[in-house]
């Protein structure tokens, strides 16, 4: 005799496979049944309650960085991206030996360390895409940082460092301005047409520095040479934690003119060229330290909260809207879905096997050439948990925190199985009516609550506790960036999941108790007796 466990699991894989066929709701009202082996499978359908909510405390701990200033077509407002970076070493990094750096005017009095010279030094921000126009006329300044930003602390998407003071003033200092575009028509058609090329800016380090200690430089690479090769610093180079902190703190880019484009930025580099002595002839060469996700990297952004507003009280629709603009928050029929547990009607005894959940998109009304992308990747979690998950760097796990992408084909986002969410999100409630049962059966005696007085208690319970927990059954869309690892073994493993920073924005089906736009689809079993 088979199982009878892998017939609830078959029966519901099936019954989920005939509601994933069809995102109507011809069918609701209806069950299925199924009785194998004793067994009895059953679905039903719930609607979902949706309104936007305003996104706010995001942390910026996005992948990529985005620099520069668009307006957003939706609300006609302006979006400003400002992006901070560090820079890594590796852990052997070194420069070549100090014998065979080309010294000019060589004076064997001093040590050769304190004569070394960089050519030149420049910081090149590479761009991976853009949104907007690649011709647009931006400017924007490289502020030297005075203090690092802390792997300990967590920054919001709204964290200004200059009004924080972290950006060093004063003379010496580097505050580099560059005008620039996109598409950086400085570059030959050639290599911009090559199928390799990646857009970039080089902004210029070559103006003379002095260091927070007052030594004077010829440029910032001439300060990076000579601070390797001081015995007292040399040992920073290998270690990213004194170099950040003794060393190189990090630059901000602000943006501080233009407007039409807003570039995503994948990786910095900061780059020292030198001479050195090959075969007895002076070589250009040169050295870089990467600014990438080894590092801390952040985007700092502005934009109108009175312009998002006019979006997030839209009642026909819901909208997600990054970055750091509206998410989309759904109250949740935990109730309803097991409403036997609480009233003792029809599911009271069943098993919650798979709670589906369909979000569906509404197509742009107009088509411009400068329509926000759709988010790709949203995340599903309890309200009450958002900040938790962000400030403590949680993945998604599939018990309370769910991933879903856009599909094309059903024009919307899909969330499988959410079963354990709601179980989880159910029992707190189920715990608090047992505790307050239990304490009437110690006062009154087990025999003297009727079944009616039983189903009463459970109800006033229920209805005090969601009243006294407003929030108890909401769950928030939010538009996210994941990062997978590869393992040794060909498979992938999601290690991070961060707010979307791109621009990016959709509208939703705006789901009530009235309509059914949204839906959750539920599958149960049970043994027949």
């Amino acid at each position: 005799m088979k199982h009878p466990l892998l017939f609830i699991f078959a029966l519901a894989t099936t019954a989920m496979s005939f509601l994933s066929c069809d995102d109507t709701t011809d069918t609701i009202g209806m069950s299925l049944t199924e009785s194998v082996n004793n067994v009895s499978v059953s679905a039903d359908t719930f609607f979902v309650e949706s309104h936007s909510v305003a996104a706010k405390d995001i942390v910026a701990r996005s992948s990529n960085g985005y620099l520069g200033k668009i307006k957003d077509p939706e609300t006609k407002s302006y979006v400003t991206c400002n992006y901070m970076t560090q820079f890594t070493t590796m852990g052997n990094y070194q420069f070549p030996t100090i014998d065979n750096i080309v010294v000019n005017n060589y004076d064997p009095a001093i040590p050769k360390g304190e004569q070394l010279e960089a050519d030149s030094c420049e910081l090149i921000v590479y761009f991976t895409r853009f949104y907007g126009d690649s011709l647009a006329l931006m400017k924007v300044t490289a502020h030297e940082l005075a203090t690092p930003y802390e792997e300990s602390e967590t920054y919001k998407t709204d964290f200004d460092p200059i009004k924080e003071g972290m950006v060093r003033t004063g003379e010496g200092s580097i505050h580099s301005e560059m005008a620039y575009t996109i598409s950086n028509r400085l570059h030959a058609d050639g290599d911009r047409q090559s199928s390799t090329y990646t857009p970039y800016i080089s902004i210029s380090l070559n103006d003379k520095y002095k260091d927070k200690d007052g030594n004077e430089y010829s440029n910032y690479g001439t300060y990076l040479m000579r601070k390797f090769f001081n015995e007292q610093t040399q040992g920073c180079f290998g270690n990213n934690y004194r170099f950040t902190h003794e060393v190189c703190p990090g630059f901000y880019l602000e943006h501080i003119g233009g407007l039409g484009s807003l570039g995503t930025i994948g990786m910095t580099q900061i780059i020292t060229y030198f001479q050195t002595d090959v075969n007895g002839t002076p070589t250009k060469s040169y050295t870089s330290f990467a600014g990438t996700e080894e590092v801390l990297r952040k985007t700092n952004i502005t934009q109108d909260a009175t312009a998002l507003n006019s979006l997030i009280t839209d009642n026909s629709c819901t909208y997600m809207k990054t970055p750091a603009g509206i998410f989309t928050e759904l109250s949740m029929p935990i109730d309803k879905i097991m409403q036997g547990r609480v009233n003792e009607a029809s599911h009271e005894d069943d098993t919650l096997n798979t709670v589906r959940l369909f979000i569906p998109r509404i197509n742009d009304n107009k088509s411009t050439s400068y329509n926000l992308p759709i988010p790709k990747t949203i995340l599903l979690l309890p309200t009450d948990s958002v900040n938790n998950f962000f400030n403590n760097k949680k993945v998604a796990d599939s018990r309370t925190a769910y991933l879903a992408t856009y599909s094309s084909t059903t024009n919307g986002y899909t969330f499988a199985n959410i079963s354990a969410l709601v179980t989880k999100t159910y029992s707190v409630l189920n715990d608090t009516i047992n505790s307050v049962l239990k304490a009437k059966k110690a006062e009154l005696g087990t025999n003297s609550l009727t079944s009616e007085m039983i189903k009463t208690i459970k109800r006033e319970v229920a209805d005090k506790y969601m009243a006294d927990h407003p929030t108890w059954n909401k769950v928030t869309l939010i538009p996210v960036e994941t990062t997978y690892s590869t393992l040794s073994s060909g498979s992938s493993i999601l290690t991070k999941v961060a707010y979307d920073m791109s621009l990016s924005s959709t509208r939703l089906q705006k789901g009530s108790q009235s309509n059914d736009n949204i839906i959750v689809s539920v599958i149960y079993s049970k043994f027949n007796n």
